[in-house]
Order: C-alpha cells, then sequence, then structure tokens
C-alpha cells in the first residue's frame, strides 16, 4: 500500500530504486515495461511482476528509447501498452503489446443500477482521479451520488465508504486495503491489463527465452 497515492517524484525514485535492483538478477534475460506516465508504469510494473513472478525493468517511454538504443539484444522482452507501442515506433524492436482494462462502463452494467445507487469510483492519485473524471462526466448526469475519491482521501476520512452501494478500485488498491471494503455491497475490481490470452502468450515467450 505504500506504493500508492505517491507524486510523480516519489515514483520516480521508486522506479529508479527498482532498475537498480534488478541489475542484481537475471542478467541474461531483461523484461522491459514501458508506459507513458508514472502511476500507470508502477502499476503495470506491480501486476506484471506479480503474474510472471519476475523482475520488471520500468520505464518511462522516453527513458525506454533512450535505454534501448544502447542496450537492446535478442535477450530483451518490451512489455507494453498498444499505445505506447505506437509511440516506440521503431521496427527493429520486439514489442510485445497488451490490451488495458476497457472503459468501466464495459466493466459494469449501469443500466441495471438504481439511479440514487452510492457509487466510488477509488483511484491510486489526484491525476488520475480526475482524468477518470472528465471521462466519466456523463454518467455523473445519471448518477447524482457518483463521486470519485483516491485512496489517500480514503485513508484520511474513512467515512467516505460508509453506506456505499459499489465501489469500482484496481486490483493493487484492492489487494492492499481490502480491509477497508468489508462492508460494501459490490465492489468491481478490475486490473490495468484485460488481456488473458496476451498473458498467455507473453509467459510462453519468457519460458521459451530461458
Amino acid at each position: 500500500g505504500e506504493n500508492l497515492g505517491l507524486t510523480p517524484e516519489e515514483l520516480f525514485s521508486c522506479v529508479i530504486s527498482s532498475f537498480n535492483e534488478y541489475k542484481k538478477f537475471n542478467e541474461e534475460q531483461k523484461i522491459i515495461f514501458v508506459e507513458k506516465d508514472y502511476h500507470n508504469l508502477w502499476i503495470g510494473k506491480t501486476e506484471l511482476e506479480e503474474i510472471l513472478k519476475t523482475n520488471i525493468i520500468p520505464l518511462l517511454v522516453d527513458d525506454a528509447i533512450n535505454y534501448l538504443d544502447k542496450n537492446y539484444d535478442d535477450n530483451t522482452i518490451i512489455v507494453t501498452t498498444y499505445y505506447c507501442q505506437q509511440l516506440l515506433n521503431d521496427k527493429k524492436l520486439k514489442v510485445f503489446p497488451l490490451k488495458i482494462t476497457p472503459p468501466l462502463e464495459q466493466l459494469i452494467n449501469f443500466n441495471t443500477i438504481p439511479e440514487d445507487a452510492y457509487i466510488i469510483i477509488l483511484t491510486i492519485s489526484d491525476e488520475l482521479k480526475n482524468r477518470l473524471k472528465s471521462t466519466y462526466n456523463f454518467l455523473q448526469k445519471k448518477f447524482k451520488n457518483l463521486n470519485f475519491f483516491t485512496i489517500k482521501e480514503v485513508l484520511l476520512d474513512k467515512n467516505i465508504l460508509k453506506d456505499v452501494d459499489i465501489l469500482l478500485t484496481l486490483k493493487s488498491i484492492y489487494n492492499d486495503y481490502y480491509h477497508l471494503f468489508k462492508e460494501i455491497k459490490k465492489v468491481v475490481v478490475y486490473s490495468r491489463f484485460h488481456d488473458e490470452e496476451g498473458i498467455k502468450l507473453l509467459k510462453k515467450l519468457i519460458k521459451e527465452k530461458d
């Protein structure tokens, strides 16, 4: 839970620390995860390490371009999203893109939910909260009791979760703070990645390179 709600500077420090730690492991095969912003980089790295049971080098797009220019070889596996794959834009690189979680309205059928339901969308940072708020402002017009909070806000005021009907949050938040959500009627948990087939192929690729 200590990684959630961090500032970009704090996250960057965590990423650098992670990168330095990685040098001690798995010198032959390098798995690099590339993202566009700090928070998604950290979420993706955490999820991939849990899924793949191995260490991941996390790099932002610009850092990845610079790093791969000097350090790329056949033992390097680059994992990213389809969007970031286009930003890398280098035909020489073997990039493995994964599908990310679809829009929240595809994860839950809002048409079956009463309009007076108390719904919370819980995020890890103000930046992501504002992004989701902007994306789903159309839902707020229908659901007057739909609110967006960060985990930091909830930890400061646990009354926010009182009488919540539905809570939507990231798997990493749920795993770290599940005890806070025990009284909530319905919790919808989603991951950064939504690509069962892609994950299966990635595991196969890693095994073949071992």
